[in-house]
């Protein structure tokens, strides 16, 4: 008797570590599949990335544009795409001499202002002076105050970055206040 209970006894332990084992390998495949997916995207971002780029460089604002939300659509964590995206599109805006281009670009942009739940640290204080003057320059005055006053936050934050004094002089210059751009480019 004391034999068949020790034999019913390891079966059960066999089966508690079976199901263990295979509960195991289950949430193991999860994660891994989960990696797997994740790199694959991240390859896939990095590759419409470099073609967004490319549409940049080559003037191919549409094509950049598009490439652009497939890489956030595939990635939105990294802050360099999304730091890339807005700067591109601002740029764009004085590139190309066409106001239906600025308005989709702008109502586009409408939708990812910065304030929305952001951290404010220096890259996105940074995005934001751009936006703004963008804002301010191409639809609604209003927006060359919040550029200034965000302006300088980065420059209570970094008082010595040369490039805060060309963004600054960037913003001056869009509003079209040409004595105060060419002293912030002086600095």
């Amino acid at each position: 008797n004391f034999k068949q209970a020790e034999i019913i006894n390891f079966f059960k332990i066999k089966k508690i570590y079976y199901l263990l084992f295979l509960y195991s390998v289950i949430i193991l495949s999860g994660f891994l599949i989960n990696f797997i997916v994740f790199n694959i995207n991240t390859l896939r971002a990095d590759y419409y990335f470099k073609k967004a780029r490319t549409g940049y460089y080559t003037e191919k604002y549409l094509d950049m544009f598009n490439n652009y939300a497939i890489t956030l659509k595939l990635n939105d964590k990294e802050e360099y795409y999304q730091w890339f995206y807005v700067n591109d599109l601002v740029e764009s805006l004085e590139r190309v001499n066409s106001d239906k281009y600025r308005e989709n670009v702008l109502n586009h942009i409408e939708t990812i202002r910065p304030e929305s739940g952001q951290k404010n640290n220096f890259s996105n204080l940074f995005v934001k002076v751009k936006l703004y003057s963008a804002f301010g320059k191409y639809g609604d005055k209003k927006y060359f105050n919040l550029a200034k006053s965000t302006f300088n936050e980065l420059i209570k934050i970094s008082p010595y970055f040369p490039d805060l004094y060309n963004l600054g002089g960037h913003m001056y210059f869009m509003e079209g206040d040409y004595k105060k751009a060419i002293k912030m480019y002086e600095q």
